[in-house]
């Protein structure tokens, strides 16, 4: 965050160290990523999902670096992990209705919800 990829690249270090550690081979994906090394980074997102595959995070961050490279329907599926990790508010009001699937409606009433903040719902 602070743009201090030389001194982050040390993570590599702890992976090397350590292969069996999903969070520092995520942490690594995600300095990739931040490098714009979007092949490197995914390629540690699964190393990560490997060890760990219910790591929220890496499906996350394996998600934004596969639609950032266009490959829309795996991205997609990915970017639904978005609303499982446990320290992350509920991005959606409870309902009783199911989330819809994009399949064709009938009549009805679609709510749209900006689950990515304001900026994107503007």
């Amino acid at each position: 965050m602070m743009g201090r990829h030389a001194e982050a690249a040390a993570a590599r270090r702890s992976v090397a160290l350590n292969p069996g550690d999903a969070i520092a081979v995520m942490n690594c994906a995600i300095i990739l990523g931040d490098q714009l090394q979007t092949d490197e980074a995914i390629a540690c997102f699964e190393q990560a999902l490997a060890i760990r595959p219910d790591l929220p995070a890496a499906h996350f961050g394996l998600a934004e670096a596969l639609l950032s490279r266009g490959e829309f329907a795996r991205g997609w599926q990915e970017y639904e992990w978005r609303f499982r990790p446990p320290d992350v508010g509920r991005l959606m009001p409870p309902t009783d209705k199911p989330q819809w699937n994009g399949a064709p409606m009938g009549d009805g009433t679609l709510m749209l919800i900006a689950d990515q903040g304001f900026g994107d719902a503007i």
